[in-house]
C-alpha cells in the first residue's frame, strides 16, 4: 500500500506545479494585455493579428479591469470585418462576465448595423439598464432608439433614460447625446430649444465647438 505520506507529497507537488503554471499563464497574458488595453482605451487598432491571436482567452479569461479577453479580441475581428467570428466570441464573453454588459452592448451595435432592430433594442436596453453611466452603453442604446423612431413611440423611453443620467457627475456627454437624439426623434422644435439653453446654463465652460454643434441642431430642427 502507498503510504499517506507519499500521497501527500504527490498532491503537494501537483499543487505547486499548478500554481507555477497558473502564475506563468497570468504573467504571459499580462504582456499582451497591456498592449491590447492601450488600444482599447485609445480607440485604436495598433496591435497586429499575430499578437492578439496568441492571447489565450480561456485562462485568464478576464483582464485586470474585468473585461473579457474574448470581448477585446472580438473588437479586432470587427475591425477586419470578421463579423461571424466576432459574434461567436461575444456570446462566450457575455458568459465570462455577465455583469458589465460589454459584450451585450457590442452585439447590439452589430445587430443595429445589420438592421436587426429587435435584437439590437433588447440587448442595448439590457446593457443600459444594468450600467447606464457607461458611454458606450448609452451611445448604443440611444442610436437604437433613434433608428426606431418611426416604428415605435421611443420619445418617452429616451426621456426616462435621460432622467437616470442628467445629474450624474461629468454628464456633458449624456446631455449632448440626449439632445441630439431628441432632435431626431421629436418633431417639435419647442422641446429641443429649451434643452439646448439648459445645457449651456449647466455647462458654461463647455467647449465652444460643442455649443456650436448644439446650436446647429436647433437651427436644423
Amino acid at each position: 500500500q502507498i503510504s499517506m505520506k507519499i500521497i501527500f507529497k504527490f498532491l503537494f507537488i501537483c499543487l505547486i506545479l499548478g500554481v507555477c503554471y497558473s502564475n506563468y499563464k497570468i504573467f504571459q497574458a499580462s504582456e499582451y494585455q497591456s498592449n491590447i488595453m492601450y488600444d482599447f482605451n485609445n480607440g485604436s487598432y495598433l496591435v497586429p493579428w499575430e499578437i492578439y491571436n496568441k492571447l489565450d482567452d480561456n485562462f485568464p479569461n478576464l483582464t485586470q479591469t474585468a473585461l473579457p479577453i474574448k470581448y477585446l479580441k472580438a473588437r479586432y475581428l470587427l475591425h477586419i470585418d470578421s463579423i461571424s467570428q466576432a459574434k461567436s466570441l461575444l456570446f462566450d464573453a457575455s458568459k465570462d462576465n455577465p455583469y458589465i454588459m460589454a459584450a451585450e452592448s457590442m452585439l447590439a451595435d452589430i445587430y443595429l448595423k445589420e438592421n436587426n432592430l429587435d435584437s439590437a433594442y433588447l440587448l442595448s436596453k439590457l446593457a443600459f439598464n444594468k450600467m447606464p453611466n457607461v458611454d458606450f452603453h448609452r451611445n448604443t442604446y440611444f442610436k437604437v432608439l433613434r433608428s426606431l423612431k418611426d416604428s415605435m413611440n421611443v420619445e418617452s423611453e429616451l426621456d426616462n433614460a435621460f432622467m437616470r443620467l442628467k445629474n450624474l457627475r461629468s454628464s456633458q456627454k449624456h446631455w449632448y447625446d440626449y439632445i441630439y437624439s431628441k432632435s431626431i426623434i421629436t418633431d417639435s422644435t419647442a422641446t429641443v430649444i429649451p434643452l439646448i439653453n439648459k445645457f449651456k446654463d449647466r455647462f458654461p465652460n463647455e467647449d465652444l465647438k460643442i455649443i456650436e454643434e448644439l446650436e446647429n441642431i436647433e437651427l436644423n430642427t
